[in-house]
């Protein structure tokens, strides 16, 4: 597949995360994939009023990078580029080291690399020699990115929270698969007992289990903050709690939406919400293998924007295209509505009031 061109990635705007992830995962390309989320985040500087403030766009992409790092890993073969420390690189499979430069500067310093690619992009806009007016606001935005964002304070904040990932990314990861922070908020309301319930506490220890561990898990003052096997585990001992013939195994054997399809109220909410918890978990747990390696081995380099010498800004050279990369970088306003009115919906499996017999059925 053609890589993204010059004219593509400059028609960039900025939506929402969820915009960000849905486009960002449509990519195969990790060179694509950096050079996209490059340009979405600076675009996040033009925002008035954007759903997020830049550090999570940030940290979301950063995940992203990640994930496409893990699932080349899986696969690749060993060069005399990555033989003795493929699983250092990010993209172990590039025909010449010096082209994983600017994916490793990403992992180690996204906020460095950022500051760098605003510089590269503004040079570049002032190079020519008439300015239209999106190349102004572009100018302007970069400039204020550089001096009044991407300061040392906010890199090192970004690189703290990049070394323990988990809390943030997994709560990510399940925004995105319910369809955005919203949707996400109620479907995490829709597992609560009703009020019949509650009267008789006839929720199941299960439940109980899933909803202590979801929330120990996102608590930064608990013990158990961050901690994958233990939503792991409430997630699946629900699920066979509710599906007495499920074999817990993260691997090959997470139920379907089929699967539950017979559930109703409060338990199908909840057999839902553990569905996309043990999703998530698995996701995280793959690009989370090799990470710490990774990311050490990426800060060690301590690489500079201008170490990057020959790669061109935003990593992307050719001007070719096809239907399918104009599919997915056309700007179109009414999207980016109907994605805000998308963000109100939730999950149609999921059944808000809780059941009739509540207060007989242990949920």
């Amino acid at each position: 597949m053609p890589k993204l061109s010059k004219e593509q990635l400059d028609r960039i705007e900025y939506v929402s995360i969820q915009d960000y992830c849905r486009r960002v995962d449509e990519l195969e390309d990790l060179e694509d994939k950096l050079a996209f989320s490059t340009r979405y985040i600076l675009a996040h500087g033009k925002m008035v009023d954007p759903d997020y403030p830049i550090d999570r766009i940030i940290k979301v992409a950063h995940m992203k990078i990640a994930d496409k790092s893990a699932d080349i890993k899986q696969f690749y073969q060993e060069t005399e580029v990555n033989k003795g420390i493929g699983d250092q690189m990010v993209d172990p499979t590039v025909d010449a080291a010096e082209k994983d430069l600017p994916n490793q500067m990403f992992i180690a310093n996204p906020v460095a690399y950022l500051k760098g690619q605003a510089k590269a992009l503004s040079d570049e806009i002032h190079k020519k020699q008439w300015m239209s007016n999106d190349d102004i606001q572009n100018s302007v935005a970069y400039g204020s990115l550089r001096n009044d964002v991407f300061t040392d304070e906010f890199a090192t904040k970004i690189n703290n929270a990049l070394k323990k990932p988990t809390a943030f990314d997994l709560n990510a990861r399940l925004e995105n698969a319910f369809g955005s922070p919203k949707a996400l908020k109620k479907a995490y309301e829709a597992t609560k007992p009703g009020f019949l319930s509650r009267m008789f506490d006839t929720s199941s220890l299960a439940a109980k289990n899933l909803d202590t561990a979801y929330k120990a898990f996102n608590n930064p003052n608990h013990a158990l903050h961050g901690d994958l096997p233990t939503v792991e585990k409430a997630a699946q001992e629900y699920l066979q709690h509710v599906l007495p013939d499920y074999k817990p195994n993260l691997l090959f054997n997470i139920p379907s939406e089929k699967d539950i399809a017979d559930l109703s109220g409060t338990q199908k909410a909840r057999a839902q919400f553990s569905i996309n918890l043990l999703k998530a978990v698995k996701e995280q747990k793959q690009m989370e293998e090799g990470y710490s390696e990774m990311l050490e081995a990426s800060k060690a380099k301590n690489i500079d924007f201008k170490d990057l010498s020959g790669v061109a800004a935003d990593n992307a050279l050719s001007k070719d295209n096809d239907d399918f990369q104009k599919s997915v970088f056309i700007d179109s306003k009414e999207e980016g509505e109907n994605l805000i009115e998308d963000e109100n919906e939730v999950d149609n499996n999921l059944v808000i009031d809780a059941p009739k017999n509540d207060a007989i059925e242990m949920e």
